[in-house]
């Protein structure tokens, strides 16, 4: 229970740091007048705080799930589900404000692969834990 705890929050941690770097990141907008609404300042603000709360619930509702249903199947679906959400949400907050156009780009590309590489190792079959039911 403990090495999934901490290869969830790992994955949610890493989540959430590509989701707010993105909310930095200089953005390319067409040159039209009136700008689009995605071009405005606050155009990443909603995506990155639902991914924010998204990611954050399925972290606590994986940890509460496993506590009371210790099987393999439970935590490779909930770690899977993680790690979807983890990966999604970054982009989703990155692109939702006209093109990505900064060096942050390249950081945050680093973190979904860090994401993806630990949700691949948390799912394979790791050896059974003490009082963990099969």
């Amino acid at each position: 229970m403990g090495t999934f705890v901490l290869r969830s929050t790992a994955i949610a941690l890493c989540g959430l740091a590509a989701t707010w770097l993105g909310m930095g990141a200089e953005q390319v907008c067409p040159a039209i007048y009136p700008a689009p609404e995605s071009c405005g300042a606050g155009a990443r603000t909603t995506p990155a705080a639902v991914g924010t709360g998204v990611i954050t619930a399925i972290l606590a509702l994986s940890i509460v799930v496993a506590a009371l249903r210790n099987t393999r199947v439970i935590r490779v679906m909930m770690v899977t589900l993680l790690g979807a959400t983890s990966t999604v949400t970054p982009i989703w907050t990155l692109f939702a404000g006209g093109f990505a156009a900064d060096e942050r780009v390249l950081t945050i590309a680093l973190l979904i692969l860090l994401i993806i590489a630990m949700t691949l190792a948390a799912t394979r079959a790791p050896r059974k834990e003490r009082g963990e039911r099969l």
